[in-house]
């Protein structure tokens, strides 16, 4: 019995962490690895908000950057400032929710009309992967 108890935590874990992302809210810690043209991105933010509509900050490159955004509980979008050798860009994240709970997008940087891609998974799907 303590076995079959055992072996459905992490099932229980897994749920739990799509329900986290897939909540229509989307509010809690998120971590963002992307990529720009060559140029990694990695952003750590921390969202709250009502509903659907998403404020916080998200640290990159040791910067904190005031964060807007929505999370409809399918489709992700944030935006915050960022800065390349020292031109102001706005960095526009859009990505939809996975199987898995993380969610995949495209990346956005203005005025440079660069593009790439990125996946951001909660924290609580982090603390839930197998190590």
């Amino acid at each position: 019995m303590k076995l079959a108890r055992l072996s459905l935590v992490p099932a229980l874990l897994a749920v739990s962490t799509f329900a986290f992302a897939a909540d229509g809210k989307g509010a809690g810690k998120w971590t963002i690895e992307g990529d720009v043209q060559g140029y990694p991105i990695h952003d750590v933010c921390t969202l709250t908000g009502p509903d659907t509509k998403l404020t916080g900050t998200c640290t990159m490159d040791s910067k904190d950057r005031e964060t807007t955004g929505t999370f409809d509980g399918t489709t992700l979008t944030l935006k915050h400032a960022g800065e390349y050798n020292g031109q102001a860009l706005t960095l526009t994240y859009t990505g939809k929710l996975q199987k898995d709970g993380t969610v995949s997008g495209d990346i956005d940087v203005q005025p440079l009309n660069y593009q790439g891609t990125f996946t951001a998974t909660a924290a609580a799907a982090s603390a839930a992967k197998p190590q």
